[in-house]
């Protein structure tokens, strides 16, 4: 080993902030419990979804289609920890 290879070496090995961890500062998001959706504000917005869907007739009337989708949505909610609250599929 030539001695500037071993040189370059001992600078990178023992220079100060040759090894040093950069630590990046995040900003601050807020506190997530304060931006949790209650389930009346919830139930609150899907009503006003549902009324604007019915209002624009963008809701499916195909019985067939209506009967999957009642359908599928029962059998999540037989898998959801939130059984209690009422559900409307459309």
């Amino acid at each position: 080993m030539s001695r500037y290879s071993f040189l370059l070496i001992w600078a990178l090995v023992f220079s100060p902030g040759a090894f040093a961890i950069e630590t990046f500062s995040l900003p601050e998001m807020g506190d997530p419990s304060t931006a949790e959706v209650t389930p009346d504000d919830e139930r609150r917005l899907g009503e006003s979804l549902l009324r604007w869907l019915r209002q624009n007739d963008l809701i499916e009337t195909d019985p067939l289609t209506h009967s999957y989708i009642h359908s599928l949505g029962y059998q999540l909610v037989a898998n959801s920890d939130e059984t209690h609250q009422p559900y409307t599929f459309f």
